[in-house]
């Protein structure tokens, strides 16, 4: 079993991450957005967005420059584990805080988490092996490109998104 997530912890991992796309990440007002919304617009609202980057980086120097990936992937997870209770130093008044302060965040945002530590824990365990190692793989390029067309798309009408804000009401007396 160990042999086997040492072989394919790439496609899990990025079947994770795509997961999370797709899954409620975070309440804003009356709108909930989902994992793709908050990877489009995340830059925005602080540090824990830049583990994505940090990921790709993670990515690119997997085979040449394992050490290098793995460190790569640790300080992903450390940005993208920021909003955890048992960490919890994330700030940002993007974030909607439960009543207790901490953060709110849902299904996408553990996911995404999940999807981050198994790429660690898989280059931990290859972290030794000589640069030029194995190849991602097709179904890997496949997960990676619908990766990007998710983020693409996650701004449609059919992602689910409410884009423009709901127009006021107009009350009954100003007619």
């Amino acid at each position: 079993m160990l042999a086997l997530f040492k072989r394919h912890y790439v496609v899990l991992s990025l079947a994770l991450y795509l997961g999370s796309l797709f899954l409620d990440a975070v309440p804003v007002s009356e709108v909930t957005m989902r994992g793709m919304h908050v990877l489009t617009l995340g830059w925005l609202g602080g540090s824990a967005w830049w583990a994505n980057p940090l990921l790709c980086l993670a990515l690119m120097l997997r085979r040449n420059r394992p050490l290098l990936s793995l460190l790569a992937a640790v300080a992903a997870l450390v940005l993208a584990a920021q909003w955890l209770p048992v960490i919890g130093w994330g700030d940002s008044a993007l974030v909607p805080r439960k009543a207790n302060g901490q953060a709110n965040l849902l299904g996408a945002y553990y996911l995404w988490l999940l999807a981050l530590a198994a790429y660690v824990a898989g280059q931990f365990l290859n972290r030794r092996q000589a640069p030029g190692g194995p190849g991602q793989g097709w179904l890997a390029w496949v997960l990676v490109a619908a990766i990007y067309a998710t983020a693409a798309f996650s701004f449609s009408v059919g992602s689910g998104a409410n884009v423009t804000p709901p127009a006021p009401a107009i009350p009954s007396n100003s007619i």
